[in-house]
């Protein structure tokens, strides 16, 4: 696993005006910041080695969470990767080789050609924008 530096600094700023927010009582985030929050934390925790931590709660929904806010963003590619992980842990029989599945969807995230970090940061940038309520159906 390469070395990720974090997200960019644009999605940092958006994440800490969320949990800010949150922070001081305004716990209504737009779908469009629910999905940044989504795509922030699943992303964070492939790059950084803990996707099985993350997912271990919850998994096949957390799992098509992840799918749904990575096609807000476009990432056809990662969409994929998570189509046929889907698949692969629903049909894994044993507890063993779920696991398996989920450290291969990690191991084929972090090797993904589609600039992530920036799409992420795209969106980041639409959610600090004045009166952004999210683009129908987020």
């Amino acid at each position: 696993m390469d070395s990720w530096t974090g997200h960019q600094s644009i999605t940092s700023t958006a994440l800490l005006n969320l949990f800010g927010r949150a922070a001081k009582g305004d716990a209504v985030f737009t779908p469009g910041e629910r999905t940044l929050v989504t795509l922030s934390e699943f992303w964070a925790a492939a790059r950084t080695g803990s996707l099985l931590d993350f997912l271990e709660r919850d998994t096949a929904s957390r799992l098509r969470d992840a799918r749904a806010a990575f096609v807000v963003i476009g990432a056809a590619q990662v969409i994929g990767i998570l189509n046929r992980a889907i698949g692969e842990h629903a049909l894994a029989p044993t507890e063993q080789l779920r696991r398996h599945c989920i450290m291969g969807l990690q191991d084929r995230l972090c090797i993904t050609d589609e600039p992530i970090d920036l799409m992420i940061a795209g969106l980041a940038r639409t959610c600090l924008a004045d009166g952004w309520r999210g683009p129908a159906g987020v």
